[in-house]
């Protein structure tokens, strides 16, 4: 049931310039996993990417952080003659690195610069949804899993992680945005390490450039793999406290420190919600505990759109359905700058 619903909604789109259409399209695949200490991404990406004399073409990135007590990352641009794609499902070849859903698993490859290695086979856990743009937002269409379950080995700095059944995050995001445009966004997942924890949590929140209008968010909490309440707009509240850790946070490609010479960044130390919705309810914060900086460049300038991506944790209590509701769990938080 849950691989035939992944399948149907977690499919590659490719950009309609490919079958006479406009050009501008973007694709993101990403997956995250937590576990501990350790906070591993992954996106594989499909691009359009302007040219000389009006032309365009598709470019395809693999983008890998990897943390625990530091950051290690790569951000590796693929040779068009190394990329394989296949239209209407997830099978992406991009050199010797691949994401790929096979039967009930997503599994991923990579062997990047640098000795980071990742090898996943990751199994759906929960309903797949989708969300599609939100309006006065980015024309950003989305799928998301919430839960997953990761088994597999990932090397990066000399250090090697054996995971077994781990919990994670997978999404897919593709539409004509453009880096540079007047929108912000922050987005967190967070899942329990322990499997008897059953309650987790998705969050999205689209804001205008200068972060003074919220045109959208939601609070999603999911129970057993279940969506179980939706807070949404003015159901929920979200603030902002303090400063999040670190004198200098890292980026990613690493010339980026050459473009961007600040230490830090506008990242809280928490995030914090709080939500209602008749008799349910729900209060907490996730708690910021590293920071990495991802640089993408801007479509309308030649600035550089920053993607803060946070270790994190929640800590969130509350009652859904008449049932009470704790949980603490392992997260990751993102926070897009234009």
């Amino acid at each position: 049931m849950l691989a035939s619903r992944l399948a149907a909604l977690d499919h590659v789109r490719r950009s309609p310039r490919l079958f006479g259409g406009p050009p501008g399209h973007k694709e993101w695949l990403h997956l995250c996993v937590r576990r501990g200490p350790l906070t591993l991404l992954v996106n594989f990406s499909l691009v359009d990417t302007p040219q000389a004399a009006g032309k365009w073409r598709e470019a395809a990135r693999v983008v890998a952080l990897v943390h625990e007590g530091e950051w290690y990352g790569e951000v590796l641009t693929v040779d068009p003659k190394e990329v394989r794609v296949a239209s209407g499902r997830v099978d992406l070849q991009f050199g010797i690195q691949f994401m790929r859903l096979v039967r009930d698993e997503l599994c991923v490859h990579c062997d990047l610069p640098g000795g980071l290695a990742i090898d996943l086979r990751c199994v759906p856990q929960a309903t797949p949804i989708l969300l599609r743009p939100a309006e006065g937002g980015p024309p950003v269409h989305w799928v998301a899993v919430p839960r997953l379950l990761a088994s597999g080995v990932v090397t990066a700095g000399g250090k090697t992680w054996n995971l077994n059944e781990v919990p994670a995050y997978h999404d897919h995001n593709w539409g004509p945005w453009q880096w540079g445009d007047s929108f912000a966004w922050q987005w967190a997942y967070a899942l329990p390490a322990a499997r008897n924890q059953l309650w987790h949590a998705l969050f999205l929140r689209m804001q205008d450039g200068g972060r003074g209008q919220t045109t959208a968010q939601a609070l999603s909490i999911w129970r057993d793999g279940v969506e179980r309440r939706v807070f949404r707009d003015g159901e929920l509240r979200v603030w902002g406290e303090g400063q999040a850790p670190g004198e200098w946070w890292p980026k990613f490609p690493s010339v980026l420190a050459l473009v961007l010479d600040e230490a830090t960044g506008d990242v809280p130390a928490r995030l914090c919600v709080e939500a209602r919705w008749r008799d349910d309810y729900v209060k907490g914060a996730f708690s910021i505990h590293s920071v990495a900086v991802l640089g993408v460049p801007r479509d309308t300038d030649l600035g550089v759109t920053r993607i803060h991506e946070c270790a994190a944790t929640l800590c969130l209590d509350g009652q859904i359905s008449g049932e009470p509701l704790h949980m603490e769990a392992e997260s990751v938080v993102e926070f897009l700058v234009p």
